[in-house]
């Protein structure tokens, strides 16, 4: 075959395989709700939107709205995850606004020493449930359950094994102390408030230090 031959071959070969590759999924990942009466825990809200939306970027398949817009969006709307479902006008903003067909957001529990995790997969168009996925355990181990919740989320629109995906996800911290001081200054940056969020953000890079592990 001539050398033009195989260049044409070549082109034919990544326009079929460009033609047949499955679209990415675009996704916002909203703020979760803490549902039950424990205040220690609201700065998980915002961490298990933010940790959700780094796992997602690690998988092909799924795009996801960044943080910043995301955040702007769920203040204007006083953003509940309820909203997805429930109201028209709210979900017809985000679809238009986010350019986005999927919505991932949840609520979660405390009691004792037990958290339990909702998320939730919404076709924003429909206003419909697709997926719910559950995990429970100890709330020391929040963390690894957040990822878990990445896993079985991500199983659903990538379909794909749950078990795979979270094999490829990182572990970025174990620091359970750094990264609740670390939330709480993002709370506090996103209301604005941006001296008592470097405080914060510097406890958080002290506990993060004396974490043991972090990575």
């Amino acid at each position: 075959m001539r050398p033009w031959g195989i260049v044409l071959v070549v082109a034919v070969a990544a326009a079929t395989c460009a033609e047949t590759a499955p679209a990415a999924t675009p996704v916002a990942v909203f703020n979760f709700q803490m549902k039950s009466d424990t205040s220690d825990w609201k700065w998980l809200e915002k961490d298990l939107s933010d940790r959700i939306t780094t796992d997602f970027t690690r998988v092909r398949g799924v795009t996801v709205v960044a943080r910043d817009e995301m955040q702007i969006m769920a203040q204007a709307l006083h953003w509940v995850p309820e909203l997805a479902t429930t109201d028209a006008k709210a979900a017809g903003t985000i679809k238009a606004q986010l350019k986005i067909d999927t919505i991932v957001t949840g609520v979660y529990s405390v009691e004792g020493d037990r958290i339990h995790l909702t998320g939730q997969i919404i076709d924003v168009s429909t206003r419909k449930e697709v997926a719910r996925k559950e995990i429970e355990g100890p709330a020391q181990d929040v963390l690894e359950l957040q990822r878990q919740l990445s896993a079985e989320l991500l199983s659903v629109l990538v379909e794909k094994p749950a078990a795979g995906i979270l094999a490829s996800l990182p572990v970025w911290t174990r620091s359970l102390p750094a990264t609740k001081a670390l939330y709480e200054g993002m709370d506090l940056c996103d209301q604005g408030r941006y001296a008592e969020a470097w405080l914060k953000f510097r406890q958080a890079e002290t506990r993060g230090r004396h974490c043991g592990y972090c990575g």
